[in-house]
């Protein structure tokens, strides 16, 4: 019999590995920004025109009013609210202890899986508000 390890580290990588992972978890909020900032009647229409794209960007980047723009207290208070109802359901909602897949070590790892109370509870929330 002979000693394979139990979960062998990857040696193959799609997308060029991490560089490739960092460049599309930068690529994709520039790009997102950049359309939706970008492509406006303010700026022209879409595309705008490409004299006043680096003007454009110098004049919004150095502008107070444009950085105070990008926030919004409302979203952020949902999202916190989002995220507390996501771990008090996962501690107070029922639901099965698994055991995920065996690690390199050997062991194995306990989850709770309680996704379909979760959607339940989070359907009565919604038809309650």
């Amino acid at each position: 019999m002979s000693k394979t390890p139990l979960n062998p580290r990857t040696t193959a990588y799609e997308f060029f590995g991490p560089p490739g992972a960092l460049f599309v978890t930068l690529a994709v909020p520039i790009t997102t920004y950049a359309l939706y900032f970008g492509c406006s009647e303010q700026t022209g229409g879409c595309p705008p025109p490409p004299p006043t794209i680096v003007p454009n960007i110098i004049d919004a980047v150095g502008d107070p009013k444009w950085w105070k723009g990008l926030w919004d207290t409302q979203a952020t208070i949902m999202y916190f609210a989002w995220y507390i109802f996501c771990v008090v359901s996962w501690k107070v909602l029922p639901g099965d202890w698994i055991e995920g897949v065996t690690l390199r070590t050997g062991g194995k790892i306990k989850y709770k899986i309680n996704g379909a109370s979760r959607h339940q509870s989070m359907g009565h929330a919604n038809i309650l508000s």
